[in-house]
């Protein structure tokens, strides 16, 4: 650990979350119909802030922006509110500056960005994230897109929550290459994927790590990282409690989220796929 490093980034989830909050301050209205001056400045604001802390702590070679995913196949997604993408590789198409595509090899990461959310939103927005995901034909474990969702609360964000997710999946029968890696509630904790060492997936209370935690955590960041992937065995999401002034959760999505990009292949979009 660096101390000067975790520091810096400390004050960097501390703007977040802040950010977050002061949101509900800008544009909330309880005279209007959705209690919102205007819905779409809304969710932007929010979306621009975790961009802002994305691109503070990922490497340059990123870049960061919203609209669809395409591929060659003539498939496009719904609208993603962050897309990771290489900014070198990726061509410029977009419509009157303000729509714009981007071809799926060269997409790291998807990402939905949310309020307050009930359990049954949040399996709505599961199910659309492993939709977007089918954008990509996986070709090696490690090209596939990373997917999360970043939101303030989620109700009944529990430790059983991983269970029940894993539940949903199995009778929506969505494969493990289309799972969401990560879930982020910023008043809740972080739902990912862990395995103890005896193949029993475990919790990891983040507020008070011992050495013994630490190594889990690592094993943790790679299990965030590449799970699910095309070749690995799935394990349930864990849920790990979050604590006042505490921001391991975040750093631990950021730390996978990070590990995950810099392992990423990144296929050329030959243009001759997408023309004939």
């Amino acid at each position: 650990m660096n101390n000067r490093y975790k520091a810096i980034i400390d004050i960097e989830c501390k703007k977040l979350i802040s950010a977050f909050e002061d949101s509900k301050i800008l544009f909330e209205n309880q005279n209007v119909r959705n209690n919102l001056i205007h819905a779409g400045e809304y969710g932007a604001y929010r979306e621009r802030a975790l961009k802002k802390f994305l691109s503070f702590i990922l490497s340059r070679k990123f870049d960061f922006g919203e609209g669809f995913v395409i591929n060659s196949f003539n498939e496009t997604t719904a609208q993603c509110d962050i897309i990771i993408y290489d900014k070198l590789k990726t061509p410029l198409i977009e419509v009157d500056s303000t729509t714009r595509f981007f071809p799926c090899e060269t997409v790291f990461a998807i990402g939905e960005v949310k309020s307050k959310i009930t359990k049954t939103q949040l399996f709505d927005y599961l199910m659309a994230l492993s939709k977007k995901k089918e954008i990509k034909k996986i070709s090696t474990k490690f090209s596939n897109i990373f997917s999360f969702l970043v939101c303030e609360s989620v109700d009944g964000f529990n430790m059983n929550l991983g269970k029940e997710i894993e539940e949903f999946y199995n009778s929506k029968k969505i494969p493990p290459c289309l799972r969401h890696n990560a879930i982020l509630s910023l008043k809740d904790g972080l739902s990912g994927y862990t395995i103890s060492e005896d193949n029993i997936t475990s919790v990891i209370n983040h507020s008070n790590c011992s050495n013994n935690d630490i190594e889990k955590l690592k094993k943790m960041i790679g299990v965030i990282s590449y799970m699910p992937s095309e070749g690995f065995i799935d394990f349930p999401p864990l849920v790990s409690p979050s604590s006042e002034n505490n921001f391991n959760n975040i750093q631990l999505f950021f730390a996978s989220l990070s590990n995950y990009l810099e392992n990423c292949t990144c296929e050329y979009p030959e243009p001759a796929s997408y023309l004939f």
